[in-house]
């Protein structure tokens, strides 16, 4: 009996060890990389609010009616949230920033405004995305959206596709069923990151309507009457194309892989 109580000892000792070792050892969580000054810049260009996160020290300036805040609020942090609160002549102002997710919003309720006759007023500056903001009114612009010398929309079926040379509108068309072929010039438009494509002939319609970002498109060929070239009896034809990844396509018929 008394054997098997030392060995119980010595196993718990042991696993006491063990367990004390691993938290010795253990490598602590990378902590989150905290800014020192957070700008919250609205997105409609309504204002903007700069706060430190060790000082409280803040300005903010209310674009639409000119007017500029300064002075020192409390800050406090929970986790990877920053919360601001100010109270200062006339006004209250408040701010949520989220320094993991990069966003953040400000609140600034204005009772009255020295010199003026106000009615009391509520502004909400939001934004969406910390790293580009801003000490200004201006409305952060998006980065241009890169635009290929060549766009192919491709069936994945059989392989028939869309070139396009947005440059200067040229296209060509090959239905790889029958090898049709059609080509020429037509219409390029850019909306953001939307690029837009027609042609409308007494033969053909083709409609094309591709997103730069997310390398998706969709096109439409409708052939109404015979093209130059084409060999045999006509028959009407409707070509659908949805590419979900124009990116991986090749001016070639065939099955894609």
């Amino acid at each position: 009996m008394r054997k098997l109580s030392f060995l119980f000892l010595v196993i718990v000792l042991l696993a006491s060890g063990a367990a004390q070792a691993q938290k010795k050892y253990r490598i602590p969580p990378t902590p989150v990389r905290t800014p020192q000054l957070v700008i919250i810049q609205d997105e409609a260009g309504e204002g903007f609010m700069v706060f430190d996160l060790a000082t409280g020290a803040y300005k903010c300036k209310l674009c639409e009616y000119d007017s500029y805040y300064t002075g020192t609020g409390s800050v406090k942090l929970d986790g990877c949230v920053a919360i601001f609160s100010a109270i200062g002549d006339g006004y209250t102002m408040t701010a949520y920033a989220d320094i993991c997710e990069q966003t953040a919003k400000c609140t600034i309720e204005v009772r009255t405004l020295k010199g003026f006759d106000i009615e009391p007023y509520i502004e909400t500056l939001s934004d969406s995305n910390l790293r580009d903001s801003e000490a200004t009114c201006g409305v952060s612009e998006p980065s241009p959206v890169t635009v290929p010398t060549e766009i192919i929309l491709q069936n994945d079926a059989d392989g028939s596709f869309l070139l396009l040379v947005p440059a200067g509108g040229e296209f060509k068309f090959i239905h790889c069923e029958d090898n049709t072929a059609i080509s020429g010039v037509g219409k390029v438009t850019m909306a953001g990151p939307w690029l837009n494509f027609e042609v409308i002939t007494t033969e053909y319609r083709i409609l094309a309507s591709v997103n730069l970002e997310s390398k998706t498109a969709k096109a439409v060929i409708d052939v109404f009457a015979p093209v130059f070239g084409f060999v045999g009896e006509f028959v009407p034809m409707q070509e659908v194309i949805s590419d979900s990844n124009f990116a991986d396509n090749v001016p070639e018929c065939g099955a894609k892989k």
